[in-house]
């Protein structure tokens, strides 16, 4: 049985849902790393080649609490 912890489950289902939208969007989408200087980096979902779009995509299983709202917003506020 998998840790509690473990978003295995998650990083699964944004994998799916990062290919669906790509596919809606006629393009594809995929993760990237961008070092920002001093040590800081973001992590973005999904962007195109061009990276004329760029997505943040948050699974949960069960329901979302409070501070993983705020999370959600802050992570998009980063991109």
């Amino acid at each position: 049985m998998a840790h509690p912890s473990d978003s295995l489950a998650q990083r699964n289902a944004e994998a799916v849902l990062r290919g669906l939208l790509g596919h809606r969007l006629g393009m594809e989408l995929r993760t990237k790393r961008v070092d920002l200087g001093d040590q800081a980096y973001v992590e973005i979902d999904g962007v195109n080649s061009d990276r004329r779009v760029i997505c943040e995509i948050y699974c949960r299983i069960g329901k979302l609490l409070p501070a993983q709202k705020k999370k959600i917003a802050a992570d998009i506020l980063k991109l």
